[in-house]
């Protein structure tokens, strides 16, 4: 199990439908440390595009091969700013289920 420290940015919707005048845009633009993320948690996949991490894993001790997750964030790779890797453990339940 690979746990990760992601920092990347993201997107704001500003209004919900309704009217936003222009000085409230101007105060995102400048200020846009809201946008700026920073996450650890459990690699479960990656691909060229995403990375996948949770906040909790959970897994069935009787049925080892049952392994869940909570507080799932899928994060596009262009949206990453860095990416450093925490940990690095193999748990015994984890024997035969590939890394992500």
């Amino acid at each position: 199990m690979i746990i990760l420290e992601v920092k990347w940015v993201d997107s704001v919707i500003l209004d919900s439908g309704s009217w936003i005048d222009s000085d409230e845009i101007a105060k995102v633009l400048l200020d846009d440390t809201a946008l700026h993320h920073r996450t650890v948690g459990f690699k479960i996949a990656e691909s060229d595009e995403i990375l996948i991490i949770a906040g909790s894993h959970n897994y069935d001790q009787k049925e080892q091969s049952e392994h869940r997750y909570c507080g799932v964030v899928v994060i596009p790779k262009v949206a990453i700013l860095d990416k450093n890797v925490i940990a690095t453990r193999e748990f015994e339940s984890e024997k035969g289920i590939a890394n992500g």
